[in-house]
């Protein structure tokens, strides 16, 4: 954040104000002093003139020229991941700045250090006051440790600046209303032996011989024939050749993902939430988002839940480019337990919206009979389907559906590992603690 106020802030708030009473009051003094050749009167009044009216004066010029700036070490980090936050303030003019508070506000459940590892005292209503004071052309720095220990969307801001005469006859408050975000991911798991079902003709896996071919990847030139397409021309090499060269594409096969996630975590949604396995919800559907990115398949989020002030569900739409991954995992850092409709009707709905030869993965802690209903239908229509449950006991099969089970109690995160990592308990003894789930059923029709 960097904000300057200007030399009249239309967002002023409060602004120092001469009262008349001392000039009625003075100006006769003044007047009878000189009038009965009184010095002391005279020089009193004087002074009181000149204090009152430079304290007025040095007070409306405090805030001008003076620059907030707020950075980060890194905006977006994962739990248990240090970050710093520098707060900088700076006079640009040659008036000193006998005193200035910044009362800015920080959330409430993010814990702060200062630089030394002293924690800061707890902020119960999350405003915290930083006091400064500024010589002409001086800038002061401070900097905060942040340990994010929970996933989230943590805003910062707004700003109010508070700054006067250095007698305090006079004070101007300019509110600064620009906030800053830091970004928390959730925690991602290791992911193995997951194998989804996929029918779109294009992807990022590589065959030997396909129809389809996928015309972002080049692999090569070749000389052109008679039936093949001036949209594949390249030029550059026909002009290094001398003769017409065409672009020749690598066949692929489509990986196409979607993944639909269910923030509801009582059969009805109305009926409340539970934090902790809302927090698996999310780290599972981050960390399947994470094991498709790596094999670089077109990536795509869909939940029926909301970001914090909003009131419409989740969306970010299937792709591969450099920074789908962030932006898939920012959306669901803020991912919170508010419920824009209930699950089944909204599977039903996105899936309109979503390309026919995606594979819809569902993630869910609840499965209802009107999920089921949903899912059956959805796959009697054709669609592929992958079910991610996370419900306290392994649910029952549906056909053709290729069904994965998370237990409540397995997804743990292992504090030695320093955040960066985390791996699951086993679900029963001697089983492979690497998988994120255990696969329960294979639907027959599969592919």
């Amino acid at each position: 954040m960097s904000d300057v106020p200007p030399a009249n802030p239309p967002w002023e708030v409060d602004k120092p104000a001469m009262h008349r009473g001392w000039l009625i009051v003075l100006v006769p003094l003044l007047i009878v002093g000189y009038w009965f050749q009184y010095p002391v009167l005279v020089l009193t009044a004087t002074f009181i003139l000149v204090w009152r009216y430079g304290a007025h004066w040095y007070s409306r010029r405090a805030l001008q020229s003076v620059a907030l700036q707020r950075g980060f070490s890194k905006r977006r980090t994962f739990p248990d991941e240090e970050t710093v936050m520098t707060f900088e303030v700076a006079n640009g003019k040659w008036l000193p700045v006998s005193w200035l508070a910044a009362v800015d506000r920080w959330p409430d459940a993010l814990p702060m250090f200062e630089m030394d590892g002293r924690p800061l005292p707890e902020r119960r209503t999350g405003w915290v006051t930083l006091l400064f004071s500024l010589r002409g052309g001086e800038r002061v720095r401070r900097s905060y440790r942040i340990l994010p220990k929970r996933r989230g969307l943590y805003a910062f801001g707004p700003v109010a600046l508070r700054s006067g005469d250095p007698f305090g006859l006079f004070t101007v408050r300019v509110a600064l209303k620009r906030n800053d975000w830091l970004v928390v991911y959730p925690r991602l798991v290791p992911v193995e032996g997951v194998e989804l079902p996929y029918q779109a003709p294009f992807g990022e896996v590589a065959t030997r011989h396909s129809i389809f071919q996928d015309p972002v990847r080049t692999v090569g030139v070749r000389d052109y024939r008679p039936e093949d397409s001036f949209r594949h021309v390249h030029w550059k090499a026909s002009a290094h050749r001398q003769r017409l060269q065409v672009r020749v594409f690598e066949p692929t096969t489509a990986h196409t993902m979607v993944l639909v996630l269910n923030v509801a975590t009582f059969a009805r949604y109305w009926e409340g939430t539970r934090p902790e396995i809302l927090e698996r919800l999310v780290s599972a559907t981050a960390s399947l988002v994470n094991y498709a990115i790596e094999r670089r398949w077109l990536v795509g989020l869909a939940a029926n839940g909301a970001m914090p002030g909003a009131d419409q569900p989740i969306r970010v739409p299937p792709g591969r480019g450099p920074d789908q991954l962030s932006s898939l995992l920012e959306a669901l850092a803020g991912v919170t337990s508010f419920t824009t409709a209930p699950f089944e009707r909204f599977l039903l709905d996105e899936s309109r919206r979503m390309a026919w030869g995606a594979t819809l993965v569902v993630v869910t802690a609840v499965l209802t009979d009107e999920i089921r209903a949903s899912l059956a239908r959805l796959r009697a229509a054709g669609r592929r389907l992958v079910l991610v449950a996370l419900t306290p006991e392994p649910p029952e099969a549906l056909p053709g559906v290729l069904t994965y089970f998370v237990p409540q109690e397995g997804v743990a995160f292992d504090p030695e590992l320093g955040g960066e990592k985390a791996h699951l308990v086993p679900v029963e003894a001697g089983a492979a603690p690497a998988n994120l789930a255990q696969p329960v059923y294979a639907g027959e029709g599969v592919g």
